[in-house]
């Protein structure tokens, strides 16, 4: 019996209808599943480590690690060959042309510089060098040595060309050094290649820089935590529950060397061209951007507690604050910003050795 037309062009309908979904349900066995994946390398003088959950964690993750090596290669001190160590040789001679990537970074530690109050200078290079060849050596430099060097350091003769990104720096002897913020600089460009690898979530740790992107499901963000200043690496004194942003800790625990019964760390003070004598024990930024996360970590601890506060109480008046602070001072007093307060975790263990002091 025939179908009417009614009738028959409902059955081609249905029948196609069965055929998309027969079509849909082949693609879908043959597109990738979510999966979740970690990983863990050494790099840019620290660990690093990943957990991606994505249809291609491995691939995401493989990616990011190139993408880390690069820019450290061209960042790097110790590498001869890096774009860093090409201006600084050239220092007082000429101009020399970077990647986009550098130069960008080179202009926004120029402006943070400018920023810090003398905290942070990107031209510090001299400085940080002696310490690592004292460090080498088992011995501190000496005055004068930290004098002449001191007297290299000044963001404000780095020259920039922006026709060409070209740099230079006016004098001899100059050098640049972007340790102080290279690290949450590269959170912003793992964000960049999560979100362009379309991650469902994931998080990385580059030595104090932790970066989450987006939220695992069912949870309120990611747990993470923040280091005993005078516990172990993995001593935690609180966590904080995150979500697409950066949390950078800066603390005189990674030591250089000891000499004497002296402790030197790795954080340096420009006007004294000594390891800082902060009145904290560590100081935690946390912000959107990765860079000014780490940049801000640094300038706190070397400013110090009252500075940190002044900015805690400048933040708060904010509809939204650009930026959160978590600091511990020497009396191993805890102060933490207000709105902040609601993502913090203390744990029990640790309410007898230190006190949570209100900020007003």
């Amino acid at each position: 019996m025939k179908l009417n037309g009614r009738r028959k062009t409902a059955a081609m309908i249905s029948a196609a209808g069965i055929i998309i979904l027969l079509i849909v349900a082949g693609v879908c066995a043959f597109l990738p599943k979510v999966e979740t994946a970690d990983r863990i390398d050494f790099l840019m003088d620290t660990f690093i480590e990943q957990t991606v959950v994505g249809k291609r964690p491995q691939k995401t993750m493989e990616k990011v690690y190139q993408a880390l090596l690069a820019f450290d290669k061209e960042l790097s001190l110790y590498d001869e060959k890096s774009e860093i160590n090409e201006i600084n040789s050239h220092a007082g001679k000429d101009y020399v042309k970077v990647s986009k990537r550098t130069y960008d970074l080179l202009k926004r530690s120029a402006q943070l510089s400018q920023q810090s109050d003398d905290a942070f200078d990107f031209t510090i290079a001299p400085v940080t060098m002696l310490w690592h060849d004292a460090k080498k050596q088992g011995v501190p430099p000496t005055q004068q040595a930290i004098e002449e060097k001191l007297a290299l350091v000044d963001w404000s003769k780095v020259l920039f060309r922006d026709e060409d990104n070209s740099v230079m720096l006016a004098e001899k002897g100059m050098g640049i050094d972007v340790g102080g913020i290279a690290k949450g600089y590269a959170c912003d460009i793992v964000k960049e290649i999560y979100e362009q690898e379309k991650v469902v979530t994931g998080t990385i740790s580059l030595g104090g820089n932790v970066y989450t992107y987006k939220t695992p499901q069912g949870q309120e963000g990611y747990r993470v935590g923040v280091r005993d200043p005078l516990g172990g690496e993995n001593d935690p004194l609180m966590a904080i529950t995150l979500t697409d942003c950066v949390l950078a800790t800066s603390g005189a625990y990674e030591r250089f060397f000891e000499y004497e019964g002296v402790s030197y760390h790795h954080i340096i003070d420009k006007k004294t061209g000594r390891p800082v004598d902060s009145d904290l024990l560590s100081a935690t930024a946390i912000c959107t951007d990765g860079a000014m996360a780490d940049f801000l970590s640094t300038t706190f601890y070397i400013l110090g507690r009252d500075a940190a506060l002044d900015a805690i109480r400048q933040q708060e008046l904010k509809e939204t604050p650009e930026f959160y602070l978590v600091i511990v001072d020497r009396e191993q007093n805890i102060y933490i910003s207000p709105s902040l307060m609601d993502k913090v975790e203390f744990f029990d263990e640790k309410s007898e050795e230190y006190t949570l002091v209100p900020v007003v």
